[in-house]
């Protein structure tokens, strides 16, 4: 059983790593049946699990996403990789921002709580 639990861990972090760079393309692969991706930068649709892209390139060579496109999915996402957004400190301040936003709906409801309290009348006998 462990091993199953790992092997999805991996899986989840496999695609979440995808899912930095893209999102689903809203279909599957004929090849191997995993999920496509829209790789943002390069504009164009790949499968992660078969590494190959989906779309072909397009003759221009002055696209500005075909032309810099590398031959396989996983060599644009280790491009993407070393952008510092993509790294763990982007993921730490996402999630300082979301624990900050929570902690102040919190304090928001106290106060909430508070008001109410003190504009109810004294309690009678």
């Amino acid at each position: 059983m462990k091993k199953k639990t790992k092997n999805y861990k991996k899986q989840r972090e496999f695609i979440k790593q995808w899912l930095k760079a893209g999102m689903y393309a809203g279909g599957f692969c004929e090849t191997c049946g995993g999920r496509l991706i829209l790789f943002f930068k390069h504009d164009a649709v790949c499968c992660p699990g078969c590494n190959q892209w989906i779309d072909l390139r397009c003759g221009d060579p002055e696209c500005p996403y075909c032309s810099q496109r590398p031959q396989t999915p996983a060599d644009a996402l280790e491009e993407e990789r070393s952008r510092l957004d993509f790294t763990q400190t982007a993921d730490q301040k996402e999630y300082c921002i979301r624990q900050y936003e929570r902690s102040a709906r919190g304090e928001h409801r106290k106060a909430e709580k508070i008001r109410y309290r003190e504009s109810k009348p004294p309690f009678r006998f």
